[in-house]
């Protein structure tokens, strides 16, 4: 992860996720590109380079201006300018730390360009709130994140914004991976550890085995040898896995439960206090017998604790 790539909306709902934004550059020494998108009202066009209108590079004391032919609209250079204004600002504050900014403003579909703009950099960690209520820019970051996370291939961290702001400031103490027992849901591991690493926070493993399985689409309850036997397995593999992990000299801690996932993750996330859950979209059927991807959207509905979501590759 080598750039935290920022949308923001105008609005202090999707600012929320600038705390962690530079928690995260702290921890792991990277380069911040804040972004904000002027909608072409209507507009069913992809990102294109000629669509950039505004472009401010460099840290937070940039003053350069790029304003492109194709944009002669008052109205449009009127937002252009304030939006590149807006964002220096807020580059400002997260330079105070000695972390490197960039501030970008452009006009198209905002979806489509933050997935498609984000794709262009190096290493890109998209970071976003979950929902925002309208800013200058007229579209509500939160809804454009869902749209965000099913057509990225990116890593998306995601913040739930609340009502009212939170009194103190976010940490990075315990991080959550739910895991399935399959390759893919593993492929969350190296974010997880990279972060908890650089933090020296505790990794908690977490792997429910479900009181119940399917096969070829009939479903029936667990008999309570068939329930003790799968935790058995599972806990031989939590435990490997955390002798695997013992090299990065941090606190690893397996937890095996006999539950229904979305509830047990959301519920060790609370009683432990969790900062941060990291867990894939999708997966493949594993000891648990469950499909990760399905459960990652219902947690991030069910949960207020940050969520930073890998799409595992092939």
């Amino acid at each position: 992860m080598k750039t935290l790539f920022v949308p923001l909306d105008g609005s202090s709902m999707a600012e929320q996720v600038l705390p962690y934004v530079r928690l995260l550059a702290k921890y792991l020494d990277t380069k911040v590109h804040l972004f904000c998108v002027i909608p072409d009202e209507g507009s069913d066009v992809l990102f294109e380079p000629e669509y950039v209108c505004v472009t401010a590079s460099g840290n937070a004391s940039v003053d350069t201006l790029t304003y492109t032919p194709q944009i002669k609209q008052h109205s449009y250079r009127h937002e252009l300018q304030e939006a590149e204004q807006y964002l220096i600002r807020k580059a400002r504050v997260i330079s105070t730390d000695g972390v490197y900014v960039d501030v970008e403003v452009c006009r198209g579909v905002p979806s489509e360009l933050i997935v498609a703009y984000a794709e262009r950099l190096p290493d890109p960690l998209i970071t976003m709130a979950t929902h925002g209520y309208g800013g200058f820019q007229r579209w509500r970051v939160g809804s454009v994140a869902d749209a965000v996370i099913h057509a990225t291939m990116c890593p998306v961290f995601l913040v739930h914004g609340v009502d009212p702001l939170p009194q103190t400031g976010p940490a990075l103490r315990r991080i959550l991976v739910p895991l399935d027992g399959s390759s893919f849901a593993r492929q969350a591991l190296p974010y997880a550890l990279e972060l908890a690493t650089r933090a020296r926070a505790e990794l908690m493993l977490l792997h429910t085995v479900e009181p119940i399985v399917e096969t070829y689409g009939v479903t029936y309850p667990l008999t309570a040898n068939d329930a003790k036997r799968h935790m058995e397995e599972v806990q031989k593999e939590l435990a490997t896995l955390a002798t695997e992990l013992s090299a990065s000299h941090i606190k690893i801690t397996p937890i095996t439960s006999l539950g229904f996932v979305v509830e047990d993750i959301v519920n060790v996330a609370a009683q432990h206090t969790v900062d941060l859950i990291v867990m894939a979209t999708h997966g493949r059927t594993g000891l648990a017998r469950w499909v990760l991807g399905n459960k990652s959207d219902q947690v991030l509905h069910a949960t207020t604790t940050p969520l930073l979501l890998v799409r595992p590759g092939d």
